[in-house]
């Protein structure tokens, strides 16, 4: 089951997708797989609701 939420970021120009890991056992490879994004990273915040942040940037071709 997934839980998905939207917003905007902080800047309205992000040059390159990203997935950020939120979780400490997560890996959003798979995910990065579906979404053809290849730079995943770590950003624990064990206080987050979220598992992973998905950011589609400029370069985002679905």
């Amino acid at each position: 089951m997934f839980i998905v939420s939207s917003g905007n970021g902080s800047s309205l120009k992000y040059v390159g997708s990203a997935i950020v890991e939120k979780k400490e056992n997560v890996s959003g490879e798979e995910l990065g797989n579906l979404l053809n994004i290849k730079r995943i990273r770590k950003e624990i915040d064990p206080g987050s609701r979220f598992d992973f942040i998905i950011i589609l940037g400029d370069d985002f071709n679905p």
